[in-house]
């Protein structure tokens, strides 16, 4: 099924007649409409329909998390060994490795954890877009045209990015982002986008200010999971800032190649780049 959305996220708005019509409802008819709570996909982190951005520093193996992360959403395993992901179809979009190096991480994280290829060879589902200029728009239109899956993970942001747009605008990155928010609403998945930490130490932030660019990003997603490096080697700490569930605690995940495990560290606070404290003088 062929679309024409090339552009589509600088297209000129509507005129007034030309307006969809508003989404009002009643309240009756929406609490008839929904009467329990959106499940998760990722218990804690993320419901069905909801878009989170992870956010991590260059180089520090967040592919193999995230292919540990579609293989838990294939299995219905616990991602790096702590959250439980519900069993379903996932779908990685990624726009950096070559296909070769996306096969060779996916069947180093199966190899580490006993998992076979007849399992996932068809629960998960690989688009590398690293030698096209297909857009994102473009992208979540085919996707939503021709398959149904319960988890989908784009990385990275920054490479959606057409031509004139900035990241470090909030109305070009409002536009982009919404256009991963419709896709999610609609299809009911849960989206991952994976996205860069600003320069310089991030001790201290909060994981809403973590991403580079515009403050659009921290806004518009539902969760925020943050990768930050902690004092002690390979070892990282995780927190989140989410939405519509309660704020989870820090925590560390160690890096062990191809896969990542909690950890216990004796202070979470110790991050990389953290002054240390001065001694009290006599």
């Amino acid at each position: 099924m062929e679309r024409t959305v090339r552009g589509a996220l600088s297209a000129a708005p509507a005129s007034a007649g030309e307006s969809e019509p508003l989404p009002a409802v009643l309240l009756g008819d929406l609490l008839d409409e929904h009467p329990v709570r959106t499940p998760y996909i990722i218990e804690g982190v993320l419901r069905e329909g909801e878009v989170a951005a992870l956010i991590a520093p260059p180089k520090c193996a967040k592919s193999f998390l995230l292919a540990d992360l579609a293989l838990s959403c294939a299995t219905g395993n616990r991602w790096h060994g702590h959250w439980h992901v519900r069993e379903g179809r996932a779908c990685i979009v990624d726009n950096e490795l070559t296909r070769n190096e996306i096969a060779h991480r996916l069947r180093e994280v199966m190899r580490a954890k006993g998992i076979s290829r007849e399992r996932v060879a068809d629960r998960i589902t690989i688009v590398s877009l690293r030698e096209t200029t297909t857009s994102a728009v473009e992208v979540l239109a085919q996707l939503e045209a021709t398959g149904k899956f319960d988890l989908v993970i784009f990385d990275a942001l920054y490479r959606f990015l057409e031509k004139g747009m900035d990241e470090n605008s909030n109305a070009d990155m409002t536009q982009l982002l919404r256009a991963f928010s419709r896709y999610s609403a609609r299809t009911r998945a849960g989206v991952v986008m994976v996205h860069h930490t600003a320069k310089g130490s991030q001790a201290g932030k909060e994981p809403i200010d973590a991403g580079s660019g515009a403050g659009a990003l921290g806004r518009a997603v539902d969760t925020h999971i943050v990768l930050q490096r902690h004092e002690e080697e390979d070892v990282f700490v995780e927190q989140m800032n989410t939405r519509s569930s309660k704020r989870p605690g820090a925590l560390a995940i160690r890096w062990d190649f191809p896969t990542f495990s909690d950890t216990t560290v004796a202070d979470l606070e110790a991050l990389h780049g953290t002054k240390p404290k001065k001694k009290a003088t006599d």
